[in-house]
């Protein structure tokens, strides 16, 4: 599985970048493209299999977590959640 790359997301017009460490896959940065923000990463977990992260809107104090449900090609299939009780799917898009 190779979740290394940009990820793009339509419905925020933000992008992910993940890494990978040489021994887990990780979240390191997700920007809004829209304005330039920068939402720091405040969580990312990779069992060996999905990979979960989480970061900050300061915009809104939104704390946000995205939980990888599939990689379909070159689409990333996600659940999320918000601390404010939003949630929903999306699909990133590499970049």
């Amino acid at each position: 599985m190779d979740l290394e790359g940009v990820w793009y997301n339509p419905s925020t017009h933000s992008v992910t970048t993940i890494i990978w460490t040489g021994h887990l896959f990780s979240a390191v940065s997700v920007i809004d493209l829209d304005d330039g923000d920068v939402y720091p990463i405040t969580a990312s977990n990779w069992n060996g299999s999905v990979i979960q992260w989480g970061y900050y809107v300061p915009d809104t104090t939104y704390n946000v977590v995205f939980t990888m449900t599939s990689l379909v090609g070159d689409n990333l299939n996600c659940e999320w959640y918000s601390d404010h009780g939003m949630s929903g799917t999306r699909t990133l898009e590499r970049q």
